[in-house]
């Protein structure tokens, strides 16, 4: 990274994170997923549009345990 990096992992036209807020996102869906039922071993079909959130989504149920199938 470059010293005069602004410190931002991701990046879009409506939201730019840091890894540490990136991180705390992807927790908080898998808090939600695991809180609505979600647990290891569950496989969990997506279906979103390309951005920041819905990547958050995915490794939010990576983090809960569960497999992503994702649908276009």
């Amino acid at each position: 990274r470059s010293s005069n990096s602004s410190g931002r992992f991701v990046v879009s036209d409506v939201v730019s994170l840091t890894r540490k807020e990136t991180l705390a996102h992807m927790e908080r869906y898998a808090i939600g997923f695991r809180n609505n039922g979600v647990a290891p071993g569950h496989r969990i079909c997506i279906h979103l549009d390309n951005g920041v959130e819905n990547l958050v989504a995915i490794y939010g149920c990576i983090l809960a345990g569960a497999a992503v199938v994702l649908a276009k």
